[in-house]
């Protein structure tokens, strides 16, 4: 489909906040409103606390200095909050003698968990991890290269705002040694699924180029993760006995993207597509708009597929015209015809989905052989509004009409 990706790029410091691909537009539209104020109230909080001991102590002609050195400080003297230089004058550089334990940051558990910091600012000088939670199941640790999904919260710790919580909301890939910030993926080394795992980050090892501040925080500031690694189980299975010879099996999640693993052969050259479910609802029909759950992997010789979209990574189902050249064509000639609640597996040769150029930013390219694992939730007539432009139809000439003979003319 003509999709970006959705992985979780944990508010990297490239600019995108891949984030919200899980949590919605509620939650980053919700965050974006919040964190300023936030932030302001915590440094009001901190001068109130101390500005008569520091008009005291140390002479200033900045106020909003003083009241951002005490916010840093949490209310303590320390070297760290009367040294100099730009990122030690505003109280938060992280200082050894004066960092949190993440251990000290309270978890409370719900159907939306959450972490909450207490009166003073949390800063660390160094990434740190707990389990806060363990999980119950008895599944495999995760290794280096071990591809594994959370729920997630994302949190300043210094001021103690909530930027983001998706919790409920779908799920996101991590690759220990692949994700981004460097300092997330190894905390999660040995962990096991079902546990939930809070991490602290210094500004400076999670934004080492900067940009911070367009997701709320300032240098200086802790970014504090609360993770869940995903112990869901498959729905579904679909092994080589249930799908034709050449065809990947499936492991069928309700809430995660599908396992897909390809049988130890080249990709064929062709389209082909499979029922692994036979619905019994509407026929789609050319033009219809379909809504549908599905996962995109690209094809790796008797491997597992590597996930580069998923709509059940944001939880909802996702909706467009089929069959009138608004997605590849590969969906357009697989999908027409089809019923709802089919469950389709579909293979796409290049030439059938992103040609020659593939989609640098979903990570293929253009000899990249594609699988889809297609759920079809329903299907409606689409709005003419809503259609790609169809090219126009030319008026046929219409046949000349030949004027009747009148009686009297016959004989002449």
């Amino acid at each position: 489909m003509k999709r970006t990706s959705a992985r979780l790029i944990a508010l990297a410091a490239s600019a995108s906040l891949a984030l919200s691909a899980c949590g919605g537009d509620d939650a980053e539209g919700e965050s974006s409103e919040t964190t300023a104020a936030s932030s302001e109230a915590a440094g009001d909080a901190a001068g109130s606390e101390e500005s008569d001991k520091a008009s005291d102590e140390k002479a200033s002609d900045d106020k909003a200095s003083d009241e951002k050195a005490s916010e840093g400080a949490g209310g303590d003297e320390s070297p760290g909050s009367e040294s100099s230089g730009s990122a030690e004058s505003d109280g938060k550089d992280p200082d050894p003698k004066a960092a949190g334990k993440i251990e000290d940051v309270k978890y409370e558990d719900g159907k939306k968990p959450k972490l909450t910091f207490g009166d003073k600012p949390f800063t660390v000088s160094k990434t740190q991890s707990t389990v806060v939670e363990e999980g119950k199941g008895d599944g495999e640790k995760i290794a280096k290269d071990t591809e594994f999904y959370v729920e997630f919260a994302v949190y300043n710790g210094t001021t103690g705002k909530e930027i983001q919580n998706a919790f409920g909301k779908g799920l996101a890939p991590l690759i220990p040694n692949q994700s981004q910030p460097d300092a997330l993926g190894p905390e999660f080394e040995g962990k096991k699924p079902g546990d939930t795992v809070a991490i602290a980050i210094p500004y400076e090892e999670h934004f080492p180029e900067g940009g911070g501040e367009q997701f709320g925080f300032e240098k200086g500031d802790s970014v504090v993760y609360l993770m869940k690694v995903d112990d869901s189980e498959p729905t579904d299975s679909y092994t080589a006995d249930d799908v034709p010879k050449g065809f990947p099996t499936v492991e069928f999640y309700d809430k995660r993207p599908d396992v897909i693993t390809m049988p130890k052969s080249d990709a064929p050259k062709k389209l082909q597509d499979t029922l692994l479910e036979k619905g019994d609802g509407k026929k789609v029909k050319k033009g219809d708009t379909i809504s549908v759950h599905y996962t995109g992997v690209k094809w790796k010789n008797g491997k597992q597929g590597e996930v580069f979209d998923s709509s059940k990574m944001g939880g909802q189902p996702v909706s467009f015209p089929i069959g009138t050249g608004a997605v590849i064509k590969g969906w357009d000639e697989s999908l027409v015809g089809k019923k709802v609640g089919d469950r389709v597996e579909i293979v796409i040769p290049p030439k059938k989905g992103y040609g020659k150029e593939g989609m640098p930013q979903a990570g293929i390219k253009g000899d990249d052989t594609l699988v889809f694992v297609v759920d079809i939730v329903d299907t409606k007539p689409t709005p003419e509004q809503e259609l790609p432009p169809q090219p126009e139809q030319k008026d046929q000439p219409k046949e000349q009409e030949q004027p009747e003979k009148k009686e009297s003319d016959e004989g002449k």
